[in-house]
């Protein structure tokens, strides 16, 4: 990048921030050092550059525009107030007295990137209170997200191999690399689109469109396998059933993952 462009790109920047002030130098070699930003998140950089320079002016925007935002993303936790609070001050400790903050790289959007943050911390948190995040054992979960009306095969399925389907699925999502299982988890529970995905990882969008198929064919592999030795002497329904959650495998990992 030549420094003219350089000095565009700080101008622009600067300008979408009023009285936030990063000198140009500081700004260019801020964006020297993250060769894959993108120049349209050049406004969240300069703010991210400047809440790791402990400007006070830019880590209120911050607050304001994204941390304030908190108790939207951890909506599903179910948290009490006080906790997402909690959660929040965690984060802004995190954020801009540790400098995790300097870590945003302008691949993605800065909003995209700090919910991710939170979301980890969320997930996070339920596991240090020891819930359990995979305690469908019943099945039901599972094999309702399967369910659909009017089909007369998948109703023999639910009422013969209920308890059958909801093992191998969790037991299937248990098995997977905790990497895979978290993958799945931020796209079908926390709704993170491949795009936030992405720059999450810092690998392009197909990459992660990859990631994904594998991990849901991961999930299918295991999940035969375990049906195949649950019901033995029954290949005909096990291969139906099987045919049944291939179909329906992103509504039933959306259910498996929530429980």
């Amino acid at each position: 990048m030549s420094a003219d462009r350089a000095s565009e790109r700080w101008a622009a920047a600067r300008a979408a921030w009023g009285s936030i002030e990063v000198e140009e130098h500081v700004f260019t070699s801020w964006l020297a050092a993250r060769p894959g930003a993108v120049e349209g998140n050049d406004a969240d950089l300069y703010l991210a550059c400047a809440c790791a320079r402990g400007d006070p002016a830019a880590i209120a925007a911050c607050d304001r525009l994204h941390l304030s935002r908190i108790g939207e993303f951890v909506a599903r936790h179910r948290f009490q107030a006080a906790t997402v609070e909690d959660l929040a001050q965690q984060l802004r400790e995190r954020l801009f007295v540790a400098g995790r903050v300097a870590d945003y790289t302008g691949r993605g959007s800065l909003a995209a990137w700090i919910r991710v943050i939170v979301v980890r911390a969320a997930v996070d948190l339920q596991r240090k209170r020891g819930e359990a995040l995979l305690e469908d054992t019943s099945g039901s979960g599972a094999i309702a997200a399967l369910r659909a009306p009017g089909e007369p095969e998948l109703d023999f399925v639910k009422e013969t191999y209920r308890a059958a389907v909801g093992r191998a699925v969790t037991g299937s999502l248990r098995a997977l690399p905790s990497e895979q299982r978290n993958l799945l988890r931020l796209h079908f529970i926390e709704g993170l689109t491949l795009e936030e995905l992405a720059g999450l990882f810092f690998v392009h969008r197909a990459t992660i469109a990859r990631r994904l198929a594998s991990a849901r064919e991961a999930v299918l592999d295991e999940a035969r396998k375990l049906l195949s030795a649950e019901v033995p002497g029954e290949p005909a329904e096990v291969e139906s059933l099987f045919r049944l959650l291939s179909s329906r495998i992103d509504v039933t990992l959306s259910s498996a993952l929530g429980k």
